[in-house]
């Protein structure tokens, strides 16, 4: 079994020469879960845009959004120049993935994310690509009780495994991530708070979460700009620096008024 989790490939025959590559998902529409961006486009117009980018030509493709019948796709590689770098594995898109794909509970959830991974390494084979990367960017937690965690860990370590020991002559890389707080906006109601152009769904689903589970009461800390995080905190900004007098003088009111929001609908 082989898992990477990181990648840094330096070219031994040039000094300080670094393989650079782009994944062309970013080249076309893209959304959060707050807006789209971009117009939409083809794979070829992305591999347009990918040749006219200074010091790249490794390319990483998402299986299976994006990946053409695999003949086709090394034509349009070899036609621009292009090396595959990778092929990314999607397992966050689809509805089903949304609360998580790898350490999920129900079996076929999980094992539909494996035959995601495990057909992205067939084609990777098939085009001459060198690895396969994979982000379960839905899978984790977000800080909140509502999972069995040492379960949904070793869902997670046996799942990674299956799939990095099919085909083990391509290497699985997966990319880390700590938490991903938009599996409870699925639990925000119509008629819910929101703040900013619908912001803060997240935030209030995971409350609505908590009370139909029966929970009556819950803590956080509202500021932990010393803290591991560094990224919630009611003063107007923070400088980097440890305890910043200068800048404890000033409150944020547009996040008081966020965490009023909270805690009134708590």
């Amino acid at each position: 079994m082989e898992i990477i989790l990181f990648l840094w490939h330096k070219e031994p025959a040039r000094e300080n020469f670094m393989k650079q590559s782009i994944i062309t998902a970013f080249l076309g529409r893209t959304q959060d879960r707050f807006s789209e961006y971009q117009e939409p486009t083809s794979l070829e117009e992305r591999l347009d845009l990918v040749v006219k980018i200074p010091g790249v030509d490794g390319v990483e493709i998402v299986y299976p959004y994006e990946t053409e019948e695999a003949g086709v796709t090394k034509k349009m590689f070899n036609d621009r120049g292009l090396n595959f770098a990778a092929i990314n594995a999607n397992i966050k898109k689809e509805t089903q993935w949304v609360p998580g794909a790898l350490s999920r509970s129900n079996p076929d959830i999980r094992q539909g994310a494996i035959e995601i991974i495990k057909k992205a390494k067939d084609y990777a084979k098939a085009v001459g690509a060198p690895l396969v990367t994979c982000c379960p960017l839905s899978d984790g937690y977000d800080n909140l009780f509502q999972v069995d965690y040492p379960k949904a860990w070793r869902n997670m370590v046996e799942a990674v495994a299956e799939a990095a020991d099919y085909l083990p002559e391509v290497p699985l890389f997966i990319e880390y991530k700590i938490n991903e707080t938009r599996v409870h906006e699925k639990d925000w109601r119509l008629g819910d708070p929101t703040w900013q152009n619908d912001k803060g769904k997240g935030m209030i689903g995971a409350l609505n979460y908590l009370a139909e589970r029966e929970m009556n009461a819950f803590s956080f800390i509202t500021m932990n700009v010393n803290g591991d995080d560094k990224n919630v905190f009611p003063y107007l900004k923070y400088n980097g620096n440890p305890s910043p007098q200068e800048d404890r003088m000033r409150f944020d009111c547009s996040k008081l008024a966020q965490w009023e929001i909270v805690f009134e609908h708590a």
